[in-house]
């Protein structure tokens, strides 16, 4: 019989977390790539005049269903627990709210920069 190591057990269960939030950020990303074309698609020619605030709500309003039906895919692709579907959702969501922001607010200095050469 092997002893109970409280030390091996904690490492274990450390070890296993990583393991599962590694899982669970390649899995977000996955979604994000899925997903970050069709939303950009989406948002690009309404947020022209937007503060980032609203750009942000814009976004995370037009990216749910999009998230929610590649997450599904996502688990069933790669075998996840339904259990991650939420933190999952959760990264992938502000993954994709950060990058369209980005790109939206790049493609505006860029813009300007255009009017102000001319």
């Amino acid at each position: 019989m092997r002893p109970d190591f409280p030390i091996h057990r904690s490492l274990f269960n450390l070890l296993r977390s990583w393991r599962e939030i590694r899982r669970v950020e390649q899995a977000a990303g996955e979604v994000v790539r899925q997903c970050r074309d069709i939303l950009w698609q989406r948002v690009y020619l309404r947020t022209a005049d937007m503060s980032i605030a609203q750009i942000r709500g814009y976004v995370r309003a037009q990216a749910a269903a999009l998230v929610d039906t590649e997450v599904d895919r996502v688990l069933c692709r790669r075998g996840l627990t339904p259990g991650l579907y939420a933190e999952i959702r959760e990264i992938a969501v502000a993954q994709l709210i950060g990058g369209i922001a980005h790109d939206v607010l790049s493609r505006e200095i860029a813009a300007n920069k255009r009017t102000l050469a001319a």
